[in-house]
């Protein structure tokens, strides 16, 4: 029994993504991917650690490890296979009762680390999709001044608290079933990841397909902040819409795929904040006797990435950001039925002067689009258009 338990931005959605696509491929081959989606297992670990869930989640996490469980028990292959980031935040206890669950199987921890210079930038864009409000010189500051009790710090640390997860999995399977896939640089090989995930899962990396859509779900600098600034204006919004129509629509398929913004910037305070905990990582590897699958050298700051300072992105970028997320929610009007009548709706239409004019008409089509979204959805019909928009 495989349990990839993360952390989080270590390459996860890509290789969750590969598995699931490739799952009757896995499971010709003795892999078992269980569950009738990836949703059931967020469902089933969501349960078995016991996470705070609201309403909706509960009812969907109700006896959902116990169905994984029995998937599992009723397979007739070599392996199980569960690939969820959130086991990276389980206690030790939830841990433990989580492994017990699962015998007679031998189980085999699977955990991912990057490079704390990639990781910060990315748990603060991946924030600006789930509802954060922070500007990133503000959740720099909370990092740098080790202010513990802020979200921002909480947020931040997540991906990088590997001491903390192999103190909670290590002490639960012997060190040859403990693996460690370290993230490749920038530069490498586009397969480089999935074969050492491979390598740490006996799986024949060649025999599966690549994703079929394999894009870069990172957000440039100026969309992440146009974002966060927009999340104030939607905090009511249903958690359903908001995941369909900021998170998947907006954030993922249409802000993702702009080409040319900045990245998030890396100061030389962060630089260092982030080699100290690389060195922290590295030590507490080499403790655990884990294997490592790839070079700990990997874990390394690059330097290329650094600024004097950070500062909000500039208005004509944040303007631009606007401007196309606003394009690709035209769609979601109620005369419009397809992209070419969208694109004609749109060129038209008048620019916000400013950025709060931007924000403000860009939070008032959320809504409009969440409920024409609704209505779609209610009416059997596509309710996300199969937007690519301008790269």
């Amino acid at each position: 029994m495989y349990l990839h338990i993360g952390a989080m931005k270590t390459g996860t959605s890509y290789l969750q993504r590969l598995l699931s696509q490739n799952k009757t491929a896995l499971a010709r081959d003795g892999m078992l991917f269980p569950g009738a989606s990836w949703g059931d297992q967020i469902h089933g670990v969501r349960e078995i650690l016991q996470l705070r869930a609201d309403d909706e989640q509960r009812v969907a996490m109700r006896g959902g490890w116990d169905r994984l469980r029995q998937e599992i028990a009723e397979y007739d292959g070599r392996a199980a296979l569960i690939s969820m980031e959130f086991l990276s935040f389980a206690r030790p206890a939830r841990a433990r009762a989580l492994v017990e669950s699962l015998a007679p199987a031998n189980v085999q921890v699977v955990l991912g680390v990057r490079d704390a210079g990639r990781v910060l930038p990315a748990q603060w864009q991946e924030s600006t999709k789930n509802r954060g409000t922070t500007s990133w010189p503000e959740y720099a500051d909370a990092l740098l001044r080790h202010r513990r009790n802020d979200p921002a710090w909480r947020t931040g640390m997540r991906s990088l608290q590997i001491p903390r997860m192999l103190d909670v999995w290590g002490p639960l399977v012997p060190p040859e079933r403990l693996h460690i896939v370290v993230v490749p640089p920038p530069g490498s090989a586009s397969t480089l990841l999935w074969e050492r995930f491979a390598a740490a899962s006996s799986l024949q990396p060649g025999r599966y397909a690549p994703p079929e859509v394999h894009r870069n779900e990172s957000l440039g600098y100026a969309s992440a902040d146009l974002m966060r600034r927009v999340n104030r204006g939607v905090a009511e919004l249903p958690r359903s819409s908001y995941r369909r129509i900021v998170k998947t629509y907006l954030c993922k398929r249409v802000l993702a795929a702009r080409s040319g913004e900045p990245k998030v910037p890396l100061t030389p305070g962060l630089g260092e904040f982030a080699k100290r905990w690389n060195d922290k990582m590295i030590e507490a590897i080499s403790k655990s006797g884990g294997q490592v699958h790839g070079g700990l050298d990997d874990l390394a700051v690059d330097a290329s990435v650094t600024a004097r300072e950070i500062a909000l992105p500039s208005d004509e970028a944040l303007l631009d950001a606007a401007n196309h997320a606003l394009a690709a929610l035209a769609w979601f009007t109620p005369d419009r039925g397809d992209i070419a009548a969208a694109d004609r709706a749109t060129s038209g239409r008048t620019s916000p002067s400013s950025v709060g004019a931007a924000v403000e008409e860009l939070t008032t089509a959320i809504y409009r689009s969440a409920d024409r979204a609704e209505q779609l959805h209610r009416q059997g019909q596509r309710a996300l258009p199969p937007w690519d928009g301008p790269s």
